[in-house]
């Protein structure tokens, strides 16, 4: 799509070809997990051997780009003399009336939409948070309680923030983490 534009068929053939040698975003994540699984995590000197490895990547991709480009230059003929012509738009200042209205629609429509995704994920992770196997939930609130009356007035925020602390890793959300961090330990 990018190549359409350009009128000499000799450059747009070359613009075609070497467009997927080049490193772009999209490969940042696979070369991540390809040298994760492939390089080990060792220090070539005060440089990481990974670190090193994603950057040969790119230098070899803009190097790829660069030599198939000129190869191909050389391989295709043709007698058509390149122009690059592009027809800019008038430039004008933005009006602030204009440039607050946008931002004030974009901001807006930003939270209305994804307020409702965060809000609906909130109030899930909160209940899951919140609740758990009653029995378990009324074991620890009811050994709580009997710690707090036997315990000293210093130490009831400390046994209060234990209750805490207990009572959310036996919530569901506690139980889904512990079976989570447990079959990655697999």
């Amino acid at each position: 799509m990018a190549a359409r534009n350009i009128g000499n068929w000799k450059e747009k053939i070359i613009t075609i070809l070497v467009t997927p040698l080049m490193s772009c975003s999209a490969r940042l994540p696979v070369y991540i997990i390809l040298i994760g699984l492939v390089v080990p995590n060792e220090n070539f000197g005060f440089i990481n051997l990974q670190a090193l490895t994603l950057l040969g990547l790119y230098l070899l991709g803009i190097l790829g780009v660069l030599v198939t480009a000129f190869s191909l230059k050389l391989i295709l003929k043709s007698e058509e003399k390149s122009f690059l012509m592009v027809e800019l738009p008038t430039y004008r200042t933005p009006r602030w009336k204009d440039v607050l209205l946008t931002m004030y629609n974009k901001s807006r429509t930003f939270v209305t939409e994804a307020g409702k995704v965060i809000l609906a994920i909130s109030v899930v992770l909160w209940v899951l948070a919140s609740y758990g196997p009653p029995s378990k939930m009324d074991e620890i609130r009811t050994a709580g309680e009997e710690r707090l009356a036997q315990a000293p007035e210093d130490q009831h925020e400390l046994i209060e923030s234990e209750i805490s602390s207990q009572l959310l890793e036996s919530s569901f959300i506690g139980i889904m983490g512990r079976e989570l961090s447990r079959s990655s330990n697999l």
